[in-house]
């Protein structure tokens, strides 16, 4: 079942067809929780284009994050209350897509709901649909991913021992409250965090290495800087194609994005706007297969 992967690390399994996911083989979500405990990420390909099949993994490994504003429409049992539907569709009415322009740009590394006052610990993300290849622009929305800890190898290697361990007191004993450039809530919250088991987890905020070097210390900025070029230097990139679902472990990698082109020709020689189409689900989880 597990395949050479498209990752670096982690493990890329193959969504057994036509299978719901409360009959889903114990053996793959053990596959799944493990590769999220040791490697912190995980690909699963062929996952089905379902909103609620989206949740129902979820609930497989914790509890879901409701979203903080759900349309006053929705049921409360409706799968879109806990998954975000990032729809950029041309056939959708304007009111119901974000700005097509600014959702093609790129995305900066973060961890989801960074400042959120309870950090969700895993985060999936499902391509449901894949942008268009255009021949004009290397960019396709190509995701990027960055491990904690190769983050803070890389800085061991990039500033010697000394100095990397200044970089992670600094982060992890001083704090500053994010702003609106950083699209965040005002939570004030370290950047790194030793837990009780002894590693770090990390919080990034899309824009937190300009907003330090505007608003923090030196000193704390300075840190911001040289944490932020690492998680940039030891970043893969990946393309998903429609049907990839990834897993992450939200405190231990952060991801981000490429653009993408917001048309493509059409087949009349037209100009049409890209399908690409994206669910995420937020969870408390602890990585152990649960129901």
């Amino acid at each position: 079942m597990i395949s050479t992967s498209v990752l670096p690390y982690g493990v890329q399994l193959d969504y057994p067809a036509d299978t719901a996911v409360a009959d889903l083989d114990r053996d793959l979500l053990s596959a799944l929780s493990t590769a999220l405990r040791t490697e912190g990420i995980a690909l699963l390909r062929g996952f089905p284009s379902d909103p609620a099949a989206l949740v129902a993994l979820g609930r497989r490994f914790g509890l879901p994050q409701r979203l903080l504003a759900t349309r006053a429409e929705l049921p409360a049992d409706d799968p879109l209350n806990w998954a975000v539907d990032v729809v950029f569709r041309g056939d959708l009415a304007e009111a119901d897509r974000f700005d097509f322009v600014e959702g093609a740009k790129p995305l900066e590394l973060h961890t989801a709901r960074a400042t959120a006052a309870v950090q969700p610990q895993l985060f999936l993300m499902h391509m449901a649909n894949a942008s268009e290849p255009d021949a004009d622009s290397p960019d396709h929305g190509q995701s990027h991913f960055a491990r904690l800890d190769d983050a803070l190898d890389h800085l061991v290697a990039e500033h010697g021992r000394a100095r990397a361990d200044e970089i992670v007191r600094v982060l992890s004993t001083s704090t500053f409250e994010p702003i609106d450039s950083c699209r965040a809530e005002p939570v004030v919250a370290a950047i790194l965090t030793k837990k009780d088991n002894g590693r770090w987890k990390m919080r990034v905020w899309e824009g937190i290495a300009d907003h330090a070097a505007r608003n923090a210390p030196p000193a704390l900025a300075d840190a911001v800087t040289a944490f932020y070029a690492a998680l940039n230097t030891v970043r893969c990139e990946v393309t998903l194609t429609s049907g990839d679902l990834i897993l992450l472990d939200n405190e231990r990698v952060a991801h981000g994005r490429r653009g993408f082109p917001a048309w493509h020709p059409g087949p009349d020689g037209d100009r049409v706007q890209s399908r690409r189409h994206i669910r995420n689900i937020k969870v408390y989880s602890e990585f152990e297969v649960v129901a």
